[in-house]
């Protein structure tokens, strides 16, 4: 038997190549139509979804979200009366917030009072901050206090972290300052991933209070919060990296900290990155730079930045040589009685007339820097 070569199809190449690109557009529209079919499904069974949790909520509850407040007071108070907590809880934030509503205090602290004693944590907050406040009730910081504990032992971070400011000001008579007492309900809302908290925490360890003194938890507590974006935690953290305390230290990771907070317009991190600019550390030297960044310091009213900015006027580096501008900066940070610009102030003196004094003081009142004005 001779054996065939070629393809069924004999010599007709071009049949065979036409079968080809029909079996390869077939197999694409199959491929396609599935897809379309699965995105279906998928797109169906995220509607039930959607429908489902709509579903589970109250009617008042998407009333509310959709800013028919009229429909959800209809529809809240009933249950409010009946004793419904949940309910209760909503119409006392629809008093405080004034939807649909006069705005009354008295009747949010009512309604969160009656909720607060079912276990409501959120009433439980809330009533606490108008204990702590004086709005609808009698200012009361032990009472803040007892509903804020009741909250924050359910767990709700706000109460926590309030508890924890209340103890670490000490404040809030007759609740004393209490760092011990401070830090433990700072870190239970830290561990919840608060930031805020974290940052906090992370202060009590940096200088130990409350806590005992740990420059490694102080670093890994800020790092939390830093890594969320809180400016306070980034700059603290780059100080950390800086000093070398808790960390290795690195001028590098210092400055990238600190840029991070400076970018959020956080005044310290502007004075502390500028300083790096100033020093070529972690960073290449840019006085120019560096004079920016104490000006945006300046500004914000941070005595450090205001004198070094008048020291590169007294000197002329990365500026035009300025003893009135000197002057203006150094009189900005000495009103505050701080010692190094009042020394800065005499030795500026020597250099100017009493007319240039007098315009420096002109200029520096104009800046609208609440130390001076």
């Amino acid at each position: 038997m001779s054996i065939i070569k070629g393809s069924v199809f004999g010599n007709d190449r071009k049949a065979f190549k036409r079968l080809v690109v029909l079996y390869l557009f077939l197999a694409i529209c199959l491929m396609f139509a599935a897809c379309d079919s699965q995105q279906a499904s998928q797109n169906a069974s995220q509607q039930q979804t959607v429908e489902s949790d709509q579903a589970k909520k109250p009617g008042y509850m998407i009333a509310i979200e959709k800013g028919d407040y009229e429909t959800a007071l209809k529809e809240l108070r009933p249950l409010a009366e009946k004793g419904d907590a949940h309910a209760q809880y909503n119409l006392g934030l629809m008093y405080a917030k004034g939807y649909g509503i006069l705005q009354d205090y008295q009747e949010a602290a009512k309604w969160w009072g009656l909720a607060s004693e079912k276990g409501e944590r959120h009433a439980q907050y809330n009533l606490g901050f108008l204990y702590r406040k004086g709005q609808g009730v009698a200012k009361n910081c032990k009472s803040a206090e007892m509903w804020w504990r009741k909250s924050a032992k359910q767990g709700f971070i706000l109460a926590q972290s309030d508890l924890a400011a209340m103890y670490g000001t000490g404040a809030c008579e007759p609740v004393l300052q209490d760092y011990v007492e401070s830090a433990k309900w700072a870190k239970m809302a830290a561990e919840q991933n608060y930031a805020m908290a974290q940052y906090n925490l992370g202060t009590y360890y940096e200088y130990g209070k409350g806590v005992r003194q740990d420059y490694k938890e102080a670093a890994r507590w800020y790092r939390k919060a830093a890594e969320q974006g809180d400016a306070r935690a980034q700059n603290n953290l780059g100080l950390l990296y800086e000093k070398g305390r808790g960390l290795s230290q690195d001028e590098q990771e210092a400055v990238k900290w600190y840029l991070k907070a400076a970018e959020q317009d956080h005044g310290y991190a502007q004075f502390n990155l500028g300083k790096k600019y100033d020093d070529g550390k972690g960073v290449a030297q840019d006085h120019s730079e560096a004079i920016r960044l104490y000006l945006l310091a300046a500004k914000k009213d941070i005595s450090n930045a205001q004198v070094m900015l008048g020291v590169k006027y007294y000197k002329g580096e990365g500026v035009k040589q300025d003893f009135i501008q000197a002057y203006k900066w150094f009189y900005i940070a000495a009103q505050k009685g701080y010692e190094p610009a009042q020394k800065a102030i005499k030795l500026t003196s020597k250099h100017i007339k009493q007319s240039q004094v007098e315009e420096a003081i002109r200029l520096a009142k104009e800046e609208n820097i609440s130390s001076v004005n």
